[in-house]
């Protein structure tokens, strides 16, 4: 398979909010993508979307055309209600329909198009997108290329200037949305919030 028979697709780590977060290597990220897809959760989430464009305005030079592509996210809710095969069952059901309406888009773009997600904090943690960006994977012949970020767990404890942990000892983290964490009196450190814990 030729490499333009491939999607080039970017999960770039855009940090916990301030555009002081951005790295070096996400800016430049940013700059190889033309067209950005986000979720659009709608209501109180579109502040979401519009800081997403700002970092983009912000980071990628005026003379790179792209475009920023909001698609209306699924219910994945309501978490509180479910059980642990309830809740599990849930959230594949949510991300395959998400996986749904991203192919949906991304086969109608020009092949040399590469496709960018903008990702809260790190990729790798709490958000769900390299799972979402795998099943595409399944349907798609893509080349992914992950970009770290800085998480909002590193700039509170940078903030405060605390040590995550013990000496010897491992950091939990947990999703804030884990609703079921103050029945069980869990005190673990908590992660990015953008997303539903998967």
């Amino acid at each position: 398979m030729s490499d333009n028979a491939v999607r080039r697709i970017h999960l770039i780590g855009i940090g916990a909010g301030s555009p002081e977060h951005v790295t070096a290597e996400a800016a430049a990220a940013l700059a190889e993508v033309d067209v950005f897809l986000v979720a659009d959760k709608g209501g109180a989430k579109d502040e979401l979307v519009a800081v997403r464009r700002a970092i983009c305005d912000r980071f990628i030079p005026a003379d790179h055309a792209y475009e920023f592509v909001t698609v209306p996210d699924p219910k994945s809710g309501p978490d509180a209600d479910r059980d642990s095969a309830e809740y599990a069952q849930g959230v594949r059901d949510w991300h395959a329909a998400r996986t749904d309406a991203y192919v949906r888009i991304i086969e109608e773009l020009p092949q040399e198009a590469v496709v960018g997600f903008l990702v809260w904090g790190d990729p790798a943690f709490y958000d769900s997108t390299i799972r979402v960006v795998d099943a595409i994977g399944e349907r798609i012949p893509t080349r992914v290329r992950v970009i770290p970020g800085i998480s909002a767990f590193q700039t509170l404890a940078a903030a405060h200037g605390i040590v995550l942990h013990r000496v010897g000892e491992p950091v939990h983290m947990v999703g804030v949305v884990d609703r079921r964490l103050a029945e069980r009196g869990a005190t673990q450190l908590v992660s990015d919030p953008d997303e539903p814990s998967d």
